[in-house]
Parts: structure tokens; C-alpha cells; sequence
């Protein structure tokens, strides 16, 4: 790092010693620099903005069913138009100084190509807004060709959409046959491909697997019923069982209750017995006949009691109420539930129907769904172009008798009073950097030729002998004097040069002829 260091300050003492010389190249380098600047010729800067609205006439009646293109692709398509080899031609004849600028064919292309790259069109995104500028040194010639270009834009734009109109009526009938035939195709389609699947085709109702699903819960909703039903059913025969059982108990109480005939005998006998017991013992056959007549008439009394309880309980059971009413219920809930036996058996029906026709059915939907999509589509474009070609007609006489692109002149052509180049506080500080570079560089390039050592170490490393002392320089005071006035003097240069070039900047951002105001001053013309 020292080393570097040093080598650093012994080549800006080298350049040091002939500084001289390089205030003399940054001076003359700079002056005749800042000198030739001066003397460039002004440059003007004509311009204008046209509203035009020049949509295609194309895009304008097909709307949605042309694709927009990328933006930067259309701006640079109405660049290369305005800027093509024939409207720059017809450009050059139509203004005379640009006319009169050439003699041979070669000239001439090279003024072509020129142009292109002076002339600088901007376009807003819309596209509806232009925007032509030219400079030149000639500020009448540069209003003149931005006039020239305004009228072209206007006369091409009017030619190309009169074009425009012609194709877009024409593209339209091609659009309109090829769809009416594709149209047609498919409605071909679509009739052979009901014929051929008759019966199998969906209806209003939804797809295959909307309908089972239907079906199954309309199933799942009926077995419901039918339980509900079966369950009432069992209720009802239940409870007519109870009823016969309470009416049965009813019969053999009120047959109990009811004094018999056999009563009053049967006592008599009883007593008989009994007054015979008092008489006699068990074996007498008083005692055994009058038991065998109780017992028979006790059988016999039994006998009319059942047959009575019969019956009595048969008539109660008929004539009851209660009876008759769940009678009647149980016949309607039979009819009911018979009922819900036929809508299970039937949805079932259906369902298995279904389930056998799972690999047809869906297919037939989806290719009946994308046979009448396609259809559709291609149906709605017809009636689009057909509705756009309607309007097509309508436009296409009102543009015979009106211009189909409105121009409106926002800005007209016009220069501007100050020049916009060339730039020369730029050009000024390029010369300055050069100035000082070059006097640099120069003076680097002697040292190098007529090099000196400037201390003790460099002349060792240099010769690779030893130094073994060196002599220091006495100077008198005049020399110090004198030196003193030199540095002095140099940095009085440096001083007045950079002065110098910050007159220029001044003179240059005021716009002041600094060649015209010498020459007025001198009297010269």
C-alpha cells in the first residue's frame, strides 16, 4: 500500500512539472471547444396534436368477436405507416427547401431514411390522440413538414378507412357463410342424433344421476308411508282385539248377574237334601236320587248359561260402537297401506330401470350436452353476425355521405420561439472534461519521455545501485520570490479558465449569441 502510495505521488509530481503545458491544452482544447459550440446553429422544434379517431372500421362492427391485439404493436403499426417510404416521397416533392436539398437518387434515399428517424409520432393508448414533432435548423422548414405530416395523416387515414369499410363488409359475408354452414351441420347433428336415441334422451326433469337420486329419495319417502301404515295397521287390530276381549268380559258378567229359571228348583231340592240329612245318612236313597236331580239341574242350568253368554256376547260385539269405528279404520288404513305398496314397488321399478342403463344413459346426456353447446355457440354467432351486418349497412350509407374519422387539430402547427438545441451546457461541460483530460494526458506523456528522479529511493530501484547520499537544493530568497509568484501565476490560470467556463454556461442559458454580440461590438455586419 505504501508503495502504491508513492507511486501515486511521484507520477503527480512528474505531471506537476510540465503543469505548464497543461493549462496551455486545457486552454486551447477548451476555448476552440467552447468556440465551435457556439457557432452551432439553433435548432427549432415544430409540433402538433391531432385528435383522430381511427378505429378500424373492422373492429368497430365486429366489436368483441375480434381479438385486441398488444398496444405497442399497434402504435408502432401507425408509425410505419405515416412514416413509409412513399408518404416520406410524397413529403419531400410537397415541400420545396426539402425538394431542392438533393440531385441524385442516392441523396434522395439518404434524406428518406433521414426523415424517418427525425420526424418522432406518439400515440396515446386509446390510440386517438397524435402527436407529430420535427426540429431542424430551419424553423420554417420544420413548421412546413409538420404541416405537410398533418395532411397526410388526415388523407391516408380517410383512404385507408373508405378500404376499410369495403373489407369489413366483405369479411362479414365470409363469416356469415362459413357460420351458416357450420350452423346447419350441426343442426343435422342434433336431429340424427335424437332419432337414434329415442327414449333414452333426458327430459325437463334433470340428468340421469338427478333423476335417481330423485327417484331414491321419492323410494326412501314412500317405505316411510308404508311403515307408518304397517305400524297403524297393527295398532288398530290390536286395539279391535282389546274391544272383543272387554265385550266378551261384559257378556259373561251381565250372564252371571241374571237370576235362571233352574234357581228356585234347584234350592227347593237343596233344602230337600238337607232335611233329608237330618233324617238319614249319606248312602239313603232319598239322599243320593235328590243329589243326582241337583246335579242335573245344576248341568242344566250351566248349559243354557253358556249357550246364553253366546250368544248375548256375539250381539254385543256387533251392535258395539267402538267396534264398528275400528272396523272401518282398519279397512282404510288396509287400502292405504296396499296403496303405498304399489308407489314403493313402481319407484323400485324405476330405480332398477335406471341402474341397468348406468353405462348408456350418462354417456347419451354428456354428448347431447356437448352437441347442443357447440350448437349454441356457433347459433349465437350467426345471430350476431347477421344483427352486425344489419348495422353494417345502416353505416356503410351514412359513411358514403359523412367521413367515418372525426379529426379535431388540438394544438395546430406551430414553432417554437426558443431553440431546443443543440445542448450545449452539455456539449460545454464534454469540452471542459476533455480540455483538462487531454492537458493531463500530455503532460503524463512527456514525463514519461524526459522522466527525472525526484527522490533518492526511485534512483536506487531504478539503477539497483546503492545511493549512498544525496545533496539538498539551497535556494535564495529571490527563488522563493520568484517561485512563489510562478505557483501563483498558474493558479491564477486554472482559476480564469474554469471562470471562463462558467461565462459560457451563463451566456448559454440566457441564449446569447456569443459570435453576434462580438461581431455588433466590432462594428462588423
Amino acid at each position: 500500500m505504501q508503495e502504491l502510495f508513492e507511486k501515486i505521488k511521484s507520477t503527480l509530481r512528474s505531471i506537476w512539472r510540465f503543469r505548464w503545458v497543461l493549462l496551455i491544452f486545457a486552454w486551447v482544447i477548451g476555448g476552440a471547444g467552447w468556440i465551435f459550440i457556439f457557432t452551432l446553429p439553433d435548432q427549432y422544434k415544430a409540433e402538433t396534436k391531432i385528435f383522430a379517431d381511427t378505429d378500424s372500421i373492422v373492429r368497430m362492427w365486429l366489436g368483441s368477436m375480434v381479438t385486441s391485439g398488444d398496444y405497442q404493436a399497434t402504435v408502432n403499426k401507425v408509425k410505419e405507416q405515416l412514416l413509409s417510404r412513399p408518404n416520406m416521397k410524397e413529403l419531400i416533392h410537397s415541400v420545396e427547401k426539402l425538394h431542392l436539398s438533393y440531385k441524385t437518387d442516392q441523396e434522395e434515399e439518404a434524406l428518406v431514411n433521414q426523415l424517418r428517424k427525425r420526424i418522432n409520432i406518439k400515440v396515446t393508448k386509446r390510440g386517438t390522440h397524435y402527436h407529430i414533432t420535427f426540429i431542424d435548423e430551419d424553423a420554417n422548414l420544420a413548421k412546413e413538414v409538420v404541416e405537410r405530416m398533418q395532411e397526410l395523416f388526415k388523407q391516408k387515414t380517410l383512404k385507408n378507412n373508405r378500404t376499410d369499410v369495403d373489407k369489413a363488409e366483405l369479411f362479414l359475408d365470409d363469416q356469415i357463410t362459413e357460420y351458416r354452414e357450420k350452423l346447419e351441420e350441426k343442426e343435422n347433428e342434433l336431429k340424427e342424433f335424437k332419432r337414434k336415441n329415442v327414449g333414452k334422451m333426458p327430459g325437463s326433469s334433470g340428468d340421469y344421476y338427478s333423476n335417481l337420486q330423485r327417484l331414491q329419495e321419492k323410494l326412501s319417502a314412500e317405505k316411510l308411508k308404508m311403515q307408518e301404515k304397517i305400524n297403524s295397521r297393527d295398532a288398530l287390530k290390536k286395539q279391535l282385539q282389546k274391544e272383543i276381549q272387554q265385550a266378551k268380559q261384559a257378556s259373561n258378567n251381565a250372564a252371571d248377574l241374571v237370576p235362571h229359571k233352574l234357581d228356585a228348583e234347584i234350592k227347593q231340592y237343596e233344602q230337600n237334601l238337607q232335611n233329608l240329612l237330618l233324617s238319614y245318612t249319606e248312602n239313603h236313597p232319598d239322599v243320593i236320587r235328590t243329589k243326582e236331580v241337583i246335579a242335573q239341574l245344576k248341568a242344566k242350568k250351566a248349559a243354557e248359561i253358556k249357550q246364553h253368554k253366546k250368544t248375548t256376547g256375539n250381539n254385543l260385539i256387533v251392535d258395539s260402537i267402538a267396534s264398528q269405528e275400528l272396523k272401518k279404520l282398519l279397512g282404510q288404513t288396509e287400502s292405504e297401506l296396499a296403496i303405498a305398496r304399489t308407489r314403493v314397488n313402481e319407484y323400485q321399478s324405476r330405480i332398477d330401470k335406471l341402474k341397468k342403463q348406468m353405462d348408456t344413459l350418462p354417456k347419451i346426456e354428456t354428448e347431447l350436452i356437448h352437441i347442443t353447446r357447440d350448437y349454441n355457440i356457433i347459433k349465437n354467432k350467426y345471430e350476431e353476425l347477421v344483427s352486425r351486418k344489419e348495422s353494417a349497412r345502416i353505416d356503410k350509407n351514412v359513411n358514403e355521405q359523412t367521413n367515418s374519422v372525426n379529426f379535431q387539430s388540438i394544438e395546430p402547427p406551430f414553432v417554437h420561439s426558443n431553440p431546443v438545441g443543440p445542448p450545449r451546457l452539455i456539449y460545454s461541460s464534454v469540452a471542459l472534461l476533455f480540455a483538462l483530460g487531454s492537458g493531463i494526458f500530455f503532460s503524463f506523456f512527456l514525463s514519461q519521455i524526459k522522466p527525472v528522479f525526484d527522490n533518492s529511493r526511485n534512483l536506487a530501484l531504478v539503477t539497483g545501485y546503492p545511493v549512498l547520499g544525496s545533496v539538498s537544493m539551497v535556494t535564495s530568497v529571490a527563488y522563493r520570490v520568484k517561485r512563489k509568484i510562478e505557483v501563483l501565476t498558474y493558479l491564477l490560470g486554472i482559476l480564469v479558465f474554469f471562470a471562463s467556463y462558467g461565462g459560457v454556461i451563463l451566456l448559454q442559458y440566457y441564449q446569447k449569441d456569443l459570435i453576434g454580440y462580438i461581431t455588433k461590438m466590432a462594428g462588423i455586419e
